[in-house]
């Protein structure tokens, strides 16, 4: 038995898990910044589209134009996001 490519096939499956934490804790962000009425920013080549509150795409950046005023909330959903990878991060590790 290859042992080397059952190894592979492990980190290929840890790296699945934690591509899909990664993604669960961006959905969450995002419909969380919904809720909120924040902005959810996105890179289509390297050129910045905001999803505005309304449901409307823009490349004109809403921040800059004072379309919208609660800016000091962003932090907090970005910090929610980074502790829910990190718990589903700790819970699958294994002891």
């Amino acid at each position: 038995m290859n042992t080397n490519y059952v190894g592979r096939s492990e980190t290929s499956l840890r790296a699945l898990e934690f591509q899909q934490i990664g993604s669960s804790a961006v959905q969450k962000a995002q419909l969380e910044s919904r809720e909120l009425g924040i902005p959810n920013v996105y890179s289509l080549n390297s050129v910045l589209h905001y999803e505005l509150p309304d449901g409307r795409l823009t490349t004109k950046d809403p921040y800059k134009q004072g379309m919208w005023y609660g800016v000091r909330k962003t932090p907090a959903i970005i910090r929610q996001a980074m502790k829910y990878v990190v718990n589903e991060f700790y819970r699958m590790s294994p002891p």
